[in-house]
């Protein structure tokens, strides 16, 4: 067991994948900036300590990095309609996010424990999807926080189950709106009790439950719960005014959203900053996630799925004059003759790739690469010297990030999903009023007129009788949320309350962990 004198110091454990590991660093950063006096500590796959140098680099405090063995999260994912789909989708989570074998568990397991032991940390603060970490606080009698990018909904939901799951509120990636009509009621009981009996029931899920118990004597059902009495306060990204009305217990703190500061544009991208600046109406940037491309497994209907955005495109810049569109697409067109370097616009190569052929006539008002210099944040908060935001709106697959970013920058979304929480966020853009489900008839597909009619209605005032624009509701809503704080200094600040209670011997004494949810 860990020791009961801890030292004066931090620690995080993260997932290294982006979706996960951005919430973790940008309180890192702030940890960092604190005057407490606290060593900050953070523990992950190897692949992520560039990263946290890059961090520490910029603030010129020092942060320790741990690697451990995890494993990878699989890039290869299961794009999925909502609905009915989501049934046989559930089964695959366990192996998406939790894909570990016996003898990798117990080495990540084993290292853990060897962290905490040589840290002595006061706390740890730990990843929603590192599962091991939470095993390992509850062992070692180390006092967990639950830090998640996803939605405030979810965490509630976790500290505080309740029945109103089945008929109050909508099951993820069921495509119900909420409130949820009476006669939609059976169907979504029928979604929450078969998703979650696949999940449960599924091989990996087994086999985790089992080399668990086997390991230290943790006997929990799923893969993503943690042993009771461990978790002392969880943190979401997420806000009420962003959510579904709930209760929220006294242990779960909506921080809001937690975003690296960035520089401004204009000293990253000066060429893309007076790009931006030609666009007198404007600019949409589409930004489709690192994995978008790979989570939809077919090529043909990856590529379909371009044309689409494509189409989408083609019918706003057909109609509305004077509006660009960036576009970051990581799709590798090589072959096709594409461009080879990551800066270049692919409609200004040789042979221009085929499913964005249908945007050459526009070709002066489009930029598609495939990696932007500037963090999404920096480009969605870039302004004009007159202080006219240069985004407009902004086109993504619903990631956490991708959401909580556009949200605090009041830009207003069209969201194409194609799997598991990104239909979440969609739903939460539409309810709402700061964005469009843009691929509603087709998902996980994209349909060209459908995403051309949302486009339309985004960058078109629409109001209607006495209304509020998208667009309005987009600006006044980032105005509600960068008013309560940054999200990462709030999320630090409690982490920091936790430590320095912990120091003064005035917590954790009576948890028993080892005990199931």
């Amino acid at each position: 067991m860990a020791s009961n004198t801890p030292s004066r110091s931090i620690l995080i454990f993260t997932c290294p994948e982006f979706g996960q590991a951005n919430v973790n660093l940008a309180v890192l950063y702030e940890l960092l900036c604190s005057d407490d006096g606290f060593d900050v500590h953070i523990a992950s796959h190897e692949s992520l300590e560039k990263r946290v140098s890059s961090v520490s680099a910029d603030l010129n405090r020092h942060a320790n990095f741990h690697a451990i063995p995890v494993p990878l999260q699989d890039p290869v994912q299961v794009s999925h309609a909502p609905g009915l789909a989501i049934i046989e989708a559930f089964g695959t989570i366990p192996n998406l996010i939790a894909g570990y074998e016996p003898e990798e568990y117990l080495k990540a397991y084993q290292a853990c424990v060897k962290i905490i032991q040589d840290v002595r940390p006061a706390c740890a603060l730990v990843d929603s999807a590192f599962f091991v970490g939470f095993d390992v606080c509850a062992t070692q009698n180390l006092p967990a926080i639950r830090i998640s990018p996803t939605l405030l909904f979810h965490l509630v939901l976790q500290e505080k189950p309740s029945l109103q799951v089945l008929w109050k509120y909508p099951f993820v990636a069921s495509g119900l709106a909420y409130p949820i009509p009476w006669y939609w009621i059976p169907f979504n009981i029928y979604l929450t009790i078969q998703s979650l009996r696949r999940y449960r029931n599924s091989k990996q899920t087994v086999k985790i439950r089992k080399f668990r118990k086997e390991t230290h004597g943790i006997d929990i059902g799923l893969p993503l719960d943690s042993p009771k009495g461990v978790i002392i306060l969880r943190l979401s990204a997420g806000l009420p005014e962003l959510d579904f009305p709930v209760q929220i217990p006294e242990n779960v703190k909506a921080c809001g959203p937690m975003v690296l500061p960035n520089r401004p544009i204009r000293e990253i991208d000066p060429e893309l900053t007076a790009w931006l600046e030609q666009g007198r109406s404007g600019t949409i940037l589409v930004q489709m996630g690192t994995h978008w491309d790979t989570d939809i497994p077919l090529p043909q209907d990856r590529e379909r799925n371009i044309a689409g955005i494509a189409h989408g495109l083609r019918i706003l810049l057909d109609q509305v004059p004077h509006v660009q569109v960036l576009w970051k697409l990581q799709i590798d067109f090589s072959s096709d003759g594409g461009s080879d370097t990551a800066s270049d616009n692919l409609l200004q190569s040789v042979n221009v790739p085929k499913p964005l052929v249908s945007l050459v006539l526009h070709a002066s008002r489009i930029r598609i690469i495939r990696w932007l210099t500037p963090e999404p944040s920096s480009v969605l908060e870039s302004r004009s010297p007159l202080g006219k935001p240069h985004i407009i709106a902004v086109v993504h697959h619903g990631g956490g990030n991708s959401f909580f970013e556009a949200t605090r920058a009041g830009v207003p979304q069209v969201i194409l999903p194609a799997w598991f929480d990104c239909y979440e966020f969609a739903i939460r853009a539409e309810y709402t009023g700061i964005g469009i489900w843009g691929n509603k008839t087709v998902a996980p597909g994209v349909d060209g007129k459908e995403l051309g009619r949302a486009l339309l209605k985004v960058v078109i005032a629409d109001a209607g009788k006495g209304g509020v624009s998208l667009g309005e509701k987009a600006r006044k809503m980032g105005e509600i949320i960068r008013a309560k704080g940054e999200g990462r200094k709030i999320a630090a600040e409690q982490v920091l309350k936790v430590a320095r209670k912990r120091l003064k011997g005035n917590a954790g004494a009576d948890r028993k962990p080892m005990t199931e949810n």
